[in-house]
């Protein structure tokens, strides 16, 4: 959980528009938004980070309205993504952060993502189970890029004319629990549509729910698709608290995060990484499997959406018991994700800390490659070794 403490700064959120509640009521501290384009300023440590927002006519449903972040690519800002790359659409919040240095491959374009997100959760009243990412050319590569890292926080991921990581199988299957919606021009010479297509043949070979629309054009985010992708939407909504899942990362994609789902990761780790995770709430246990790579210490996060809270739950890593009891109910666990997350829908109020160390040595043999992953594994890199021009 510290891995996030260490660079969440104080976050403020400025109205610049006039922002006021409309028909809706207040929600606690959060209000509706008032219809129409809105400009907000997110301060992340002292850098304020201008967001525009589209919102919708009307009432907002009695969870909120769905909120799509919106990634701008290079050489523009989140005026130009929003007012052209997109058209209103009754039913969603199309928010979109401008960052000047277009910084959507590294942390620092992660936390603008999950600090927008956090702080108009707290704003207004958002559905937090109907959150997504979305991005334009190289925002399109930082939507794939950021979905990949956090699947637990979006529903859906709309990437469009980007191109995903570089990824394995496992890697890909972190999107299994959200939609994908991808987007992309079969004549696109800048970003060529090779590497999407590959992943949406490969997400959907893995089970997942993918969409690809490839259009007659060239380089575009296609703001003629908004009305198409804003029912997508609605259709989509976050399980917040999936009894399994899968989770990895490769090392181009970073240290891994402080939290997915309800797995907290801390200390050190290595890369690459693969854990699986699921829960009987029949039996009262919980098993996580490091498949690959290595963590200092893992935190296990319940609720009553996992396990009956009033019996003994057995924590089991590898398949060794690490943990039999009955976590204490800790309020100010939840006060603390909530407030880092902006999420009031947080229900983990109990939490199991592992300490499994430090292996002697620091870096882990992975698992050979079968000679297929090899065969998909270099036609990835080729695509992505293609010269392009990105806008």
């Amino acid at each position: 959980m510290g891995r996030a403490a260490a660079w969440r700064g104080t976050l403020a959120l400025a109205i610049v528009g006039a922002i006021a509640a409309t028909s809706g009521s207040a929600r606690g501290d959060r209000v509706a938004p008032a219809a129409g384009r809105q400009v907000v300023q997110v301060e992340i440590d002292g850098r304020a980070i201008p967001v525009v927002a589209l919102v919708p006519p009307g009432a907002a449903p009695e969870r909120g309205w769905p909120v799509v972040v919106s990634l701008h690519g290079q050489s523009v800002d989140g005026t130009r993504e929003c007012d052209h790359n997109w058209r209103a659409q009754a039913g969603v919040v199309i928010a979109c952060p401008t960052e000047a240095s277009a910084p959507w491959r590294g942390t620092w374009g992660e936390r603008v993502v999950l600090e927008t997100v956090r702080a108009l959760l707290q704003r207004w009243t958002l559905d937090p189970d109907r959150v997504f990412l979305s991005g334009a050319s190289t925002g399109g590569i930082g939507a794939w890029r950021y979905a990949v890292r956090r699947p637990d926080r979006f529903a859906g991921v709309v990437p469009r004319a980007g191109m995903p990581p570089l990824w394995t199988d496992a890697v890909l299957s972190n999107l299994l629990g959200l939609g994908t919606y991808i987007v992309h021009g079969a004549h696109d010479v800048q970003i060529r549509p090779d590497a999407d297509r590959l992943a949406a043949e490969r997400l959907h070979e893995l089970g997942g729910r993918v969409v690809l629309r490839e259009l007659d054009g060239a380089h575009s985010a296609f703001p003629g698709e908004s009305a198409a992708i804003a029912a997508w939407m609605l259709r989509q909504k976050r399980n917040a608290a999936p009894a399994r899942f899968s989770y990895a990362l490769s090392r181009n994609l970073g240290e891994p995060p402080d939290r997915v789902h309800w797995i907290g990761m801390g200390g050190r780790s290595g890369l690459p990484l693969a854990l699986e995770a699921r829960v009987d709430r029949e039996a009262g246990t919980i098993d996580v499997d490091l498949r690959e790579g290595w963590v200092e210490r893992l935190t296990v996060l319940l609720d009553e959406r996992l396990v009956d809270t009033a019996r003994t739950v057995v924590v089991r890593v590898g398949g060794v018991e690490k943990y039999r009891g009955t976590p204490a109910r800790n309020d100010d666990l939840r006060r603390r994700l909530v407030a880092d997350s902006g999420d009031a829908s947080v229900g983990f109020d109990r939490e199991v800390t592992i300490d499994l160390g430090v292996p002697e040595s620091a870096v882990e043999r992975a698992r050979p490659e079968t000679r297929a992953e090899r065969r998909r594994s270099q036609r990835v890199r080729r695509l992505h070794r293609r010269p392009r021009r990105r806008r």
